[in-house]
């Protein structure tokens, strides 16, 4: 699963102590986590935000992650 999602982590996995996180941010990590999914960007995507994430059931399945400015791609 592709997106933006429109939360604003600074980074990933986001920190407790972030309290730039939202609550619906937080609860969207805790759920992707209590189901064993993983988001595979690391970096910013949007000026100082990760914005864009790319989520899969398998941590194998994304080699790589590319930013073309307004498209990211899985590899």
């Amino acid at each position: 699963m592709m997106g933006d999602f429109n939360y604003r982590y600074r980074e990933w996995p986001p920190t407790l102590n972030d309290h730039t996180i939202t609550a619906d941010a937080l609860q969207f990590f805790n759920c992707l986590e209590d189901n064993f999914f993983t988001q595979h960007v690391n970096f910013c995507t949007r000026n100082d935000a990760i914005l864009d994430l790319v989520i899969s059931d398998e941590p194998s399945t994304v080699q790589s992650i590319t930013d073309l400015g307004p498209v990211i791609t899985a590899h």
